[in-house]
């Protein structure tokens, strides 16, 4: 029996969908434009095709008694099936093949980091993944942002927790990376769960308070040491360095301050407002991991714990994690190998060439999360490293 998935979401209108019943699916033109034709159609011609039909909360364009067609359709035939929202088996997270590429901050070489624009340009040609970063407003909303302070990517000062929304959303986040870009805002989650819930799968950073932080002159060092690495965009290739696992104890053992629960609620009635818990997973320190674990196991969770201590392998094991992501240059072959052992799916920070990507993925990355999307797509692909569209 031959199997069609049909998304209504896909169309953007009855027109569209009657040229893809007629060209894709053989079904003749005048079918789709008569709904007792449609209706005897979907339920004697096709005795023997086995079709799924998700209809959308909202039917935009679509008649009521076009919809009335198919849930007609559907109990007349027991060859047709069709299922709501909740349970459309879509490409997320759970089976999405690898490897994949993730846009770092959406397709932030030609576009804002962290902003509408830079995750529309990454989902529109094709990524299987963004990466975002969340902290709470002082009015507990969810930003979009990568420092904890505002400073860096838009026009104003001050630290996220300490403003309102209103007064975040007042800030542009777009003329320091270009004028085109002028009067771009720092968006909601709800926001960019709105626009592409569905369409991508979401690596959501939750970024831990300020007050998790542990001074350690050493990590401070390595810090700054990364930091340089990564603002200057430095190419390293296999093999990795091997002999340099220093873990700093005063960063190993600091206190776990559990990540605030009515902030993670948040989060996660975010995510179901827009059906989104399937399509995503959440990335964050033990803080992060430990709230995750406790109110929300369904969802996948990516260690970052111990990711720049050499120590992030034992802690995805510790806290019941799917997923790592390693950070280049702070990462080993043993780290890699460890972490398949336990059946352990591997990201990587980061990789803005086809070459380097290929490279890492070529030692067991799963997932390389990239600020190149476009380019480094396309140069894989051209490699025949695999499909990298969603």
């Amino acid at each position: 029996m031959r199997r069609v998935v049909l998304d209504l979401r896909a169309f953007d209108d009855r027109e569209q969908l009657h040229a893809y019943l007629q060209e894709k699916l053989g079904l003749p033109a005048y079918y789709g434009r008569n709904l007792d034709a449609l209706y005897d159609c979907l339920t004697d011609t096709w005795e023997e095709t086995g079709i799924i039909l998700h209809l959308p909360e909202r039917m935009g364009n679509y008649t009521p008694a076009l919809q009335e067609v198919f849930e007609d359709a559907c109990r007349v035939n027991s060859n047709l099936h069709m299922l709501e929202e909740e349970n459309m088996k879509l490409a997320n997270d759970k089976n999405a093949a690898f490897p994949r590429l993730c846009a770092h901050r959406g397709y932030n070489f030609i576009a804002p980091e962290n902003t509408l624009p830079a995750f529309a340009l990454a989902v529109s040609m094709g990524a299987q993944e963004i990466e975002l970063d969340l902290w709470p407003s002082r009015d507990g909303d969810l930003i979009v942002c990568h420092d904890p302070k505002v400073d860096r990517t838009t026009n104003g000062t001050g630290s996220i927790s300490d403003l309102t929304t209103k007064e975040i959303r007042m800030l542009d986040a777009g003329e320091k990376f270009s004028p085109a870009f002028k009067g771009t805002k720092l968006p909601l989650f709800e926001e960019v769960l709105d626009l592409f819930g569905g369409k991508v799968i979401f690596n959501i950073h939750i970024k831990s308070p300020v007050r998790t932080k542990v001074k350690a002159e050493r990590m401070s060092q390595r810090s700054r040491e990364w930091s340089h690495f990564y603002n200057n965009r430095i190419e390293t290739f296999p093999p990795l360095p091997v002999g340099i696992e220093e873990i700093v104890p005063e960063y190993e053992n600091r206190p776990l301050l559990p990540y605030p629960e009515k902030d993670f609620q948040k989060i996660l009635d975010t995510l179901d407002a827009f059906k989104c818990r399937e399509h995503a997973y959440i990335a964050g320190e033990k803080d992060v991991l430990h709230t995750a674990r406790e109110m929300a196991p369904d969802i996948a969770r990516c260690c970052l714990e111990g990711h720049m201590n050499f120590t992030i392998v034992d802690h995805a094991i510790e806290y019941g994690c799917k997923k790592l992501q390693f950070c280049k240059n702070l990462t080993t072959q043993a780290m890699i190998d460890k972490a398949r052992k336990h059946g352990l799916i591997c990201n990587l920070f980061w990789a803005d060439s086809a070459e380097e990507a290929k490279a890492y993925m070529d030692i067991g990355i799963d997932c390389v999360l990239t600020n190149n999307f476009a380019a480094v797509k396309a140069g894989l692909e051209a490699m025949g490293a695999g499909s990298f569209e969603r």
